[in-house]
């Protein structure tokens, strides 16, 4: 009996599915390094996670971010928020630092509530002197491990130095005015860039909070009720 072979199938290469996958790949690698990071003397905005800006052709590097982008504001996903909130004591300036977790949340999240929810992590407004926060929509920092060098970092940025600080209005922003942050080349966020004015002593850390998850939800929840959808 004859027995009938199967010619071999030669699978079409299709350009445009190869690039897609290619352009989910880096998104995808990307949301797993990003960072956002704001204080009292700068907007919040997005550090790490960008190096495909430098490394990938124009066409790639718009359908990337283009991708990462609606994976930050539009899916939703467990964040972690590290703040540190300074005040002022006979002693100097000092700081009391919050490990958080913001669960099912997005960037349009953050956006709307942030400045809110930074408030609310706060314990006392006496002596209150500012703040500084690091956000990240995935598991890639370890904020108990490296929050000695973000206080570092944020002291050499300039927290230390008042006539730096911003009007509240200006310290979050907008979706529209984040994507453009997203798009843009953006320095790094490092104690190792040069700065002009010279920072007092670094500020002691006094305290440090992990709050319980159930707390940061109602304080957060609380904060959320009070405004309307983004």
């Amino acid at each position: 009996m004859a027995t009938k072979q199967k010619k071999p199938r030669n699978k079409k290469y299709n350009p445009k599915a190869a690039a897609n996958r290619t352009a989910h790949t880096i998104a995808e690698n990307a949301l797993n390094r990003i960072t956002f990071v704001g204080s009292s003397i700068r907007p919040i905005g997005p550090y790490a996670g960008r190096g495909f800006q430098f490394t990938t052709s124009p066409r790639m590097r718009m359908a990337a971010t283009d991708m990462l982008i609606g994976g930050l504001f539009d899916e939703p996903r467990n964040w972690k928020l590290w703040v540190a909130h300074l005040y002022e004591t006979d002693n100097g300036v000092q700081a009391e630092t919050i490990v958080a977790t913001l669960d099912d949340y997005t960037l349009s999240d953050f956006c709307q509530h942030g400045d809110k929810i930074i408030k609310s992590l706060r314990e006392t407004e006496e002596n209150y002197f500012g703040y500084a926060f690091v956000a990240a929509p995935n598991e890639r920092y370890d904020f108990d491990q490296g929050e000695e060098r973000l206080l570092e970092n944020f002291m050499h940025s300039g927290l230390l130095d008042k006539s730096l600080y911003l009007p509240e209005e200006e310290l979050m922003v907008s979706r529209k005015d984040m994507v453009t942050l997203l798009l843009a080349d953006r320095g790094r966020f490092d104690i190792t860039e040069s700065h002009v004015r010279k920072v007092q002593k670094l500020v002691d850390k006094v305290d440090e909070t992990d709050l319980d998850t159930n707390e940061v939800a109602t304080r957060i929840q609380s904060v959320v009720n009070q405004e309307e959808d983004y």
